[in-house]
């Protein structure tokens, strides 16, 4: 139910990053003590700024309940990093209304493929980017909290 969403640009240094990034790095720090934001490889605001990266938040009713962001490889490939959504919104189609989005914005730079990575203990996360389509590769960043690498092809 994305119905009331509102999926805002922001900077990183945003009103929803402010709220938000603290409660993804308390989440994720919780299932991977020895994860922390400045674990290679990292995320910075240089990372999210246009023209080739996005910081994404998605609001309801003015509250922030979402974000992703989307940072520059190389140029053919973006990855698709901090994917979040609060606790009480999950299984109302945020995420994937945020990763649809930021596919939408990584077509538009000329990206054609998206990569990701997530962590053996989140089998929910590597559920959601399979049934959109992201495919198994290979370990293309060294992220030691990572058990599953996806890539998706932006050219279908």
């Amino acid at each position: 139910m994305t119905s009331g969403l509102e999926l805002i640009e922001e900077g990183f240094d945003g009103p929803g990053a402010a709220v938000l990034f603290p409660k993804y790095v308390a989440a994720i720090h919780e299932l991977y003590p020895e994860w922390g934001p400045q674990v290679p490889p990292t995320l910075t605001a240089e990372d999210v700024e246009p023209p080739w990266g996005r910081w994404l938040v998605a609001y309801r009713d003015g509250q922030p309940v979402g974000c992703a962001a989307l940072k520059r490889l190389d140029a053919g490939a973006a990855e698709l990093k901090r994917l979040f959504v609060v606790p009480e919104a999950r299984g109302t189609g945020v995420a994937r209304a945020l990763i649809g989005r930021l596919e939408e914005i990584a077509r538009v730079l000329g990206y054609t493929a998206i990569r990701l990575d997530t962590g053996a203990r989140q089998p929910g996360a590597a559920a959601l980017f399979r049934s959109n389509g992201y495919r198994e590769t290979g370990d293309y960043n060294g992220n030691p909290a990572a058990a599953f690498w996806f890539q998706k092809s932006l050219d279908d």
